[in-house]
């Protein structure tokens, strides 16, 4: 097996496991009391829910799964620098939730399939216009699909959840 090949499988294995984790917190309590405190902060803690207690664990989760994709990121550059994470890739990774929808954890997923395959696509319809083309899909999406398209796929199934 070479080393993008054995790479790629530990990788797999790793988001496999994180999904998994977060599938489990979202559709448990904990993520019940995370989607109440979203909802509406002051009926969520009049029903109890310690506010403070349940954001701090929510920063403290996707603190977790942070580190744990830049540890990863520096073991296959075999270097980190502050350089290499620009603005454009923090304004790649709003658009990426946007589209895929921040509500669930299969929008994360579509979101980041849509970064990872998002220039191919748009080189197919032109290449001095994959900027341009990225805003359009990006106003669209915000216009026409306002939870993003995991939400949209769910609200087209009955009984169906993100």
């Amino acid at each position: 097996m070479s080393q993008d090949q054995w790479w790629y499988f530990v990788t797999l294995g790793i988001l496999a496991l994180l999904l998994w984790m977060a599938r489990n917190l979202v559709a448990g309590r904990t993520g019940r009391a995370i989607r109440a405190m979203r909802d509406h902060r002051i009926a969520a803690q009049a029903l109890g829910i310690d506010v403070v207690q349940c954001t701090a664990l929510t920063f403290a989760v996707g603190a977790a799964y942070a580190g744990v994709a830049g540890a990863l990121a520096a073991l296959l550059l075999d270097f980190i620098a502050p350089e290499s994470f620009t603005y454009w890739l923090s304004i790649l990774l709003l658009v990426g939730s946007i589209f895929g929808g921040m509500t669930s954890v299969w929008g994360a997923v579509v979101g980041g399939l849509f970064l990872q395959f998002w220039s191919d696509i748009a080189s197919m319809v032109s290449r001095d216009l994959v900027l341009t083309v990225f805003g359009a899909l990006l106003v669209l999406s915000m216009r026409f699909m306002p939870g993003g398209v995991a939400e949209m796929v769910a609200a087209r199934r009955p009984g169906q959840r993100p």
